[in-house]
């Protein structure tokens, strides 16, 4: 209505100012003709005057015309440009408030999608506040994780690419390495001020997990080594079109470590969860965990982490500059592991029987297993397949052997459940060993062992007891095997330290666990026993013709690895068949064939152990996760 006001403001005075034109032009004229009627001059003025009025008019009506329609085509546009934009991004419209005052990030947005090639692909959209003038935003991403066991692995990122939310390139500076993403974007010559946002891309390779029941993403979203706010975050996972089912996720916030959850999981489908959290302060970050079935995305693991030839070179550098000053502890203790071993040594003497095995201060006959640890301080494959011998022999369980194969036939054994032991007199860990076979199963394939995943826990703690066991009897000072760990654990920090001393010293340390008098009699009993089995072929005859004899030393020989020349010592000889084992062609090479199907199954298990689970990571499900675990990371700020 202002508009037209002011138009028809313009109207009037144009009528009024050509009317009195008009009037001016009229009497002009009729002084200079020499006098016109008055009726005759009004009459001319007022056709003028309304030949004016006319064209005027008709100016003035098409210009208020024009002029709303131009306002309203303007308005028209802004309404629908509004519109459009918040079609395609109604987040772009509905941020929350922020001071302008303060160094921080509004919105950490960041979609993962999870491929069926076992891929990765990362989209983070930070929405970034700079109240001072600055060039842009650096960010880091940690590209190295580490496992249960401390070893690091790499994954790798590719496509790396910056924009703005529009999809428009930023200018930036990729340094980014193996180890690491690192990116300085922006303008080094050009500062900038107020709200921005920022799209990092990538895609990563090695940085899903794999484990015997699941598949898992563990990772680190926003990073933990941000000096800024973050307001607010929204981690959109989305995975292949094949997952039916069984999708789930978890999440952690806080400083690194913390074990928080002021986070919101949202399952919007089976292949889609979105997670969401508020108000990350400096240093806070969020981590994700994301769980899938097994066997939907290709298994693509990341490489070791290995020191470059620049790097160790500079270590063998460090460690021979350092090596005078470094060499004076590890001598002391290298003189100090050779004095341990001598004395755990000196009781040996003259034994009275050569296959005998040694016995405890309370008169029990050491087990093969125990043996094995006694000789070498160590527990392995073979004190594991010893004891399941002697077990059979027992007669806990029976082997039974069956021959399968197509063209090749291999045999296959099985193990059948004979009698409890939860009442009997053999040791704790017998008893663990049998539970962790049989499982609460009758009969159980000797293969299916190297392929539980639990099984082998089970053989680590039966080392520890069998350690434990010997130094309770009397035969050890300390723990073998805690001793071993923790002067391993001494040698590798001599890697760190680049002092190839410490390291030969500490390593003789580990394996110079003390033996008292009587384990150093123990000892002697058992080197004799070893010898016995290697060389001694005169009185075989005589003991070959008990069968007794040769089925009672083969688990020790087992123990000390020289199974193989006390089998052969006997090929020739008719040994009948043992009530243990059940073969349907049963001849010593039977045995042979046992020992190395046991030896195979237990080495199974132990190596999957390392192998399977990504190499020895971690979930992040069961109880193991927290802010800043699982892959990624870092953080940024501005420049």
């Amino acid at each position: 209505m202002n508009l037209i006001g002011y138009q028809l403001s313009r109207l009037h005075c144009s009528i009024v100012i050509n009317f009195a034109w008009s009037y001016v032009k009229i009497r002009l004229l009729s002084r200079a003709s020499g006098g016109i009627g008055i009726r005759a001059s009004l009459r001319s003025m007022w056709e003028l005057i309304l030949c004016r009025f006319e064209s005027c008019l008709a100016h003035q009506i098409f210009c208020i015309i024009f002029t709303m329609y131009k306002k309203l085509f303007t308005l028209l546009t802004i309404s629908l440009t509004l519109f459009v934009l918040a079609k395609s991004d109604v987040s772009a419209l509905s941020l929350p408030n922020y001071d302008t005052n303060l160094e921080q990030i509004i919105e950490f947005n960041t979609k993962l999608t999870i491929n069926e090639d076992g891929t990765v692909d990362v989209v983070e959209e930070i929405d970034y506040v700079f109240p001072d003038q600055r060039h842009g935003i650096f960010r880091d991403i940690p590209l190295s994780k580490e496992n249960q066991d401390g070893n690091a692995f790499l994954m790798s990122a590719t496509g790396v690419s910056v924009t703005d939310h529009f999809g428009k390139s930023y200018k930036y500076q990729n340094n980014s390495d193996s180890r690491q993403i690192s990116l300085k974007i922006g303008d080094p010559n050009k500062t900038i001020t107020g709200r921005h946002q920022y799209v990092i891309s990538y895609t990563l390779s090695g940085a899903v997990t794999y484990f015997s029941d699941h598949d898992e993403f563990y990772w680190n979203v926003t990073g933990n080594d941000w000096e800024i706010p973050i307001q607010r975050t929204n981690t959109t996972i989305k995975f292949p079109n094949s997952i039916a089912s069984n999708t789930d996720a978890i999440c952690f916030t806080g400083s690194y470590g913390a074990e928080r959850s002021d986070c919101k999981v949202t399952k919007v489908s089976p292949t889609e969860i979105i997670i969401s959290s508020e108000e990350l302060a400096s240093g806070d970050g969020i981590t994700v965990v994301t769980s899938f079935p097994r066997g939907v995305v290709s298994i693509l693991e990341p490489a070791e982490d290995k020191l470059d030839f620049i790097e160790s070179l500079m270590a063998i550098g460090m460690a021979v500059a350092g090596v005078t000053y470094y060499a004076i502890i590890p001598l002391i203790l290298i003189v100090k592991a050779l004095k341990r071993r001598k004395k755990g040594t000196e009781e040996k003497r003259v034994v009275a029987a050569w296959f005998d095995p040694p016995k405890t201060s309370g008169g029990r006959d050491l087990t093969a297993g125990e043996v094995g640890v006694l000789h070498d301080r160590k527990g392995d494959v073979r004190d594991i397949t010893a004891t399941l011998i002697q077990l059979a022999q027992k007669g806990y369980f029976k082997i039974s052997s069956e021959e399968k194969g197509f063209l090749i036939k291999k045999p296959a054994f099985s193990l059948i459940k004979m009698n409890e032991w939860l009442n009997s007199d053999i040791m704790p860990y017998e008893i663990d060993l049998l539970e962790a076979i049989f499982d609460g199963k009758e009969v159980v394939e000797l293969s299916e062992l190297g392929k539980r995943i639990g099984f082998a826990t089970k053989l680590d703690n039966a080392y520890k007891s069998i350690s434990a066991q010997l130094v309770t009897d009397g035969l050890y000072e300390d723990d073998p095997h805690t001793h071993k760990q923790k002067w391993l654990a001494i040698m590798f920090l001599g890697f760190f330290i680049f002092n190839p001393f410490f390291i030969i010293a500490a390593y003789l340390m580990s394996v110079a666990s003390r033996r008292s008098a009587l384990g150093g009699t123990a000892w002697a009993t058992v080197e004799s026993m070893k010898n016995f089995v290697k060389t001694q072929e005169k009185q075989l005859d005589f003991q070959a013709k008990n069968q007794m004899f040769f089925e009672r030393l083969l688990p020790y020989a087992t123990a000390l690895g020289v199974e193989k020349v006390w089998i052969e010592r006997f090929k020739d000889l008719k040994l009948a068949q043992p009530e243990w084992l059940e073969t349907s062609n049963f001849n010593t090479f039977a045995y042979m064939n046992l020992m190395n199907s046991f030896n195979s199954s237990v080495s199974t298990a132990v190596s999957m152990s390392s192998t399977r689970s990504s190499s020895g990571f971690s979930s992040g499900f069961s109880g193991g996760g927290f802010s800043g675990g699982g892959g990624g990371g870092g953080g940024g700020g501005s420049w």
